[in-house]
This record gives C-alpha cells, structure tokens and sequence, in this order.
C-alpha cells in the first residue's frame, strides 16, 4: 500500500507534552510536512489538559491546534473498524481512541506521528519517520 510522506495523521493525545513529541513537531515543521488532525485525538487532547489543568487553557490549545492544521472525522466506518481491531487485538492494550484513529489513517491513507508505533503498525497503519 503506497502511502504519501506528505500526509500525516496525528495521533496527539498525551504527547503534545513531551520534548520527544515536540522535536518531532520541530521536524515536521522544518520539513514543511502538512499535517492533518484527527477529531478523537483532539477529544483525547482536550480531555488530558482538563485533568492536568484549567478550561480555560485546554480550551484555548483546542482551538489554536483546530486553526492550524485541517480536522478530519472519524466516520460510522472506521467506528466499526476500530471495534474490529479491538476484538482482533484483545490481547493488547489498545484503545478506542487508538484503533478509531488508525482505521481513520488506513481509510484516508495518511501515515500517523505516535510513539506507540507497536500498536499503530499492527492495526494497520504506517507509522512516519
């Protein structure tokens, strides 16, 4: 399955809070990567800022990240995929959130930037860098 360097699917979560996680930010930027968003990890975003700190603040990250890159949606498809994965895979730790966003890169076609490439590769997707 040939897929495009240009395109790249997010799974941000957690991560956005991690130097790893912003050097590779760094890279994409520098290498003028455009970037898509995937909604659920923006929920997932939204959901650990809340947990770590003020509305406020969470909400203001939502929104800057929805102004920078475009948003796409998960649709009733990869919902049903992703609850595939999580039978397919029940011996693992995987996610809701982690299967829907890797059913939305198979779908779409889009590699994915996530330090949980184990999980991301075996559901399917191609994992950049």
């Amino acid at each position: 399955m040939g897929f495009s360097r240009r395109f790249i699917g997010l799974f941000v979560s957690w991560v956005l809070y991690h130097a790893a996680a912003r050097d590779l930010f760094g890279r994409l930027e520098a290498d003028a990567v455009p970037v898509f968003l995937a909604y659920p990890a923006l929920l997932e975003t939204h959901r650990l800022m809340l947990s770590r700190g003020d509305a406020a603040r969470a909400r203001g990250r939502i929104l800057t990240l929805k102004e920078r890159a475009p948003v796409h949606y998960p649709g009733a498809a990869d919902g049903e995929a992703a609850l595939s994965s999580l039978k397919r895979f029940e011996s693992q730790r995987i996610s809701l959130t982690d299967a829907t966003l890797a059913a939305m890169a198979v779908r779409l076609g889009l590699q994915v930037v996530t330090f949980d490439r184990q999980h991301s590769g075996l559901m399917g997707s191609e994992v950049y860098g």
